[in-house]
């Protein structure tokens, strides 16, 4: 009986259909469950918020670093930084706000 049960369980673990969900780089999941890249529309616009209230237009979210050049907010993700030289990190953000 127990051998049964055992393999019925493994069985039903075997054949469980599972999903996965991969994200490419810079790509987040929003609360309404849509795949965006940097941030969904509601974070983007809480950094736009943040950005005029408070005057710092740039920082780090998720695995991103973004820039708020007025309505536009830019996102670089941080493994395109990682390891360059300060002046090389400057260059990148600068061209991907650009």
């Amino acid at each position: 009986m127990r051998t049964l049960i055992i393999t019925a369980a493994l069985s039903l673990a075997i054949t469980t259909q599972t999903n996965a969900l991969t994200f490419k780089k810079g790509e987040v999941l929003g609360a309404d469950g849509e795949v965006y890249h940097g941030a969904s529309p509601d974070q983007m616009e809480r950094l736009i918020e943040q950005a005029k209230e408070s005057g710092d237009v740039g920082g780090v979210t998720g695995t991103n670093v973004f820039v708020v050049v007025g309505e536009d907010v830019t996102f670089i993700p941080i493994s395109d930084l990682r390891n360059l030289p300060k002046e090389a990190q400057i260059n990148v953000i600068g061209d991907a706000v650009v």
